[in-house]
């Protein structure tokens, strides 16, 4: 036998039981660890729609919507505002015994686009009314009257000078004088599109038959955009029917109306639509065989000079012609081309 004694490097090495276990534990707390990990996934994650119970298509929910506003409440609030002109028991305006109007004054007073042949007024709610101090522009037609003691709600006038062809409304009018009854239409054209604009502005379609003259063509905000001129649906603007009804109630008319014409101010989209980059004063109305109409001045025409002097407002259009005793010039903007009016007191 040797001496030595063996050494580590000759003893053969053996696995005990702890090392052959490690890997073991490593492998289940990483599978611990995972599953644990996806249902903290599961539990944060918002839940998904059954695949039984889908949601609800948006497409549905449209569908359980009007198509269609419901106007009644905005026609029962405006209604005691609209009125007929007539004689006591006269009948609507279609058979020329009456007229329909609607109040645009706390004072009283009452708008139409029509004469005024009655003397007294009988409203939507059945309250009735005696005229007195009828007023008459000569230009558009519209007159104003007061209506003694009536008590009623002022429509107010649409913001926008130049409504917009496409805009839907409503034409009130109270034919029986209790109640009011609405005709729908839509703006079709203006004197911009079709040329036709000595007296109308714009034009309302498709219109039934006895559309009232007189009646106010309101919006879906009970604002009225326009006042009907006659049964075929020509209609003069709000803004400018408001203008013309501060002018009479103070019993002061603009001094192009004794010249048989109205002028406003062109912005630049109506501008646009004449085939002009100019913008000021513009010819609104013009009184159908006035002296005016004669001459050749046509609603759309954008006012430059009077008698040569230069003019950029409507305003400075009024102040221009008040000079002018019995005749005078005008120097035009029509499309492309420079025209000189001669304009005429009526």
């Amino acid at each position: 036998m040797s001496d030595r004694e063996p050494s580590t490097l000759d003893v053969p090495r053996r696995e005990g039981p702890e090392q052959r276990k490690n890997p073991l534990i490593v492998i289940g707390v990483m599978l611990i660890a995972a599953l644990g990990g996806a249902f903290a996934i599961r539990m944060i994650a918002p839940a998904q729609p059954s695949q039984t119970q889908p949601a609800r298509p948006i497409v549905q929910i449209v569908r359980e919507q009007s198509g269609l506003p419901d106007l009644s409440d905005l026609i029962e609030r405006l209604c005691p505002s609209v009125a007929k002109i007539g004689q006591p028991g006269a009948g609507s305006d279609g058979d020329g015994a009456a007229v329909s109007a609607f109040g645009v004054s706390t004072q009283g007073w009452l708008l139409t686009s029509a004469p005024i042949k009655g003397a007294e007024a009988t409203f939507g709610d059945g309250q009735t009314a005696q005229l007195s101090d009828a007023r008459t522009d000569p230009v558009s037609g519209l007159s104003i009257v007061r209506a003694a003691g009536a008590t009623f709600q002022p429509l107010p006038f649409a913001d926008q000078l130049f409504p917009r062809v496409g805009q839907f409304g409503v034409a009130l009018s109270t034919p029986a004088g209790s109640g009011c009854s609405a005709s729908p239409g839509m703006i079709g054209s203006d004197f911009l599109a079709d040329g036709r604009g000595l007296v109308g502005y714009i034009r309302v379609q498709a219109t039934p038959s006895g559309w009232p003259s007189g009646a106010p063509f309101v919006g879906g905000d009970g604002r009225v955009i326009a006042i009907s001129v006659n049964s075929d649906g020509t209609m003069i603007p709000g803004p400018l029917a408001s203008a013309i009804v501060d002018e009479l109630i103070r019993n002061s008319l603009s001094p192009s109306a004794s010249f048989g014409f109205r002028v406003i101010e062109f912005t630049p989209p109506i501008s646009t639509r004449l085939g002009s980059t100019r913008s000021g004063a513009g010819v609104a109305l013009v009184q159908a065989k006035s002296a005016a109409a004669h001459s050749g001045l046509e609603a759309g025409d954008i006012v430059i000079a009077v008698n040569d002097e230069p003019v950029s407002s409507a305003s400075e259009v009024n102040r221009a012609v008040d000079a002018i005793t019995s005749s005078g010039t005008m120097n035009v903007l029509r499309g492309d081309r420079q025209l000189t009016i001669a304009i005429t007191r009526s």
